[in-house]
């Protein structure tokens, strides 16, 4: 499995949130995120598939630091190009951030531009490969998630050291910021 290729993040081509996760008076996590333009190859076995600066994208999630033990992190993301070709992208979670009013990590990228969102909670009644609901008190964000790829890493003697569940799935809803709008549905992430 080899994959080469380019993002493109400079100002014209990718909005970037760069924010510090405070978890305590003395600890904190630095977060950088961005979605671009990618355009390489990925390469499985013999198999070749080339992805186009039009139609590839990147999602760059790089974080710096420790998060309190155990950890305890709901996170939903996706993008895709646009009919026009533009990125669509967002980033929702709920960690152990103090005071994710003002800290979270929520954003919808459109473009080169980056929209804050609202903290949420994220509800799953059935665990983590059932449906997922993320939501804020507001309304500004209603989406649920449909897992239908399971994807887990358990460490450890009863899973002490990591009992991580990522699963990968279909979206549908929407997400509304103070200055735009994406319907989620059809995005898989």
């Amino acid at each position: 499995l080899e994959l080469h290729g380019t993002g493109r993040c400079g100002p014209d081509d990718a909005g970037h949130l760069v924010i510090v996760h405070p978890f305590g008076e003395t600890t904190a996590l630095y977060s950088h995120k961005t979605m671009m333009p990618f355009d390489g190859t990925l390469r499985i076995g013999r198999d070749q598939v080339g992805m186009t600066a039009d139609r590839g994208v990147l999602i760059l999630d790089d974080h710096h630091g420790d998060y309190p033990r155990p950890m305890q992190y709901d996170w939903l993301t996706g993008v895709r190009r646009s009919p026009t070709g533009e990125v669509e992208g967002f980033n929702l979670t709920r960690n152990q951030v103090l005071d994710p009013d003002t800290y979270n990590e929520n954003a919808l990228w459109i473009g080169n531009q980056v929209h804050r969102l609202p903290a949420i909670t994220i509800d799953r009644p059935d665990g983590p490969h059932g449906q997922w609901h993320a939501h804020d008190v507001d309304g500004a964000v209603d989406v649920r998630f449909t897992p239908t790829v399971r994807s887990e890493m358990h460490v450890g003697p009863r899973h002490l050291l990591a009992e991580y569940y990522a699963p990968y799935g279909w979206f549908e809803g929407r997400i509304e910021a103070e200055c735009a709008a994406l319907d989620v549905d059809g995005f898989f992430g």
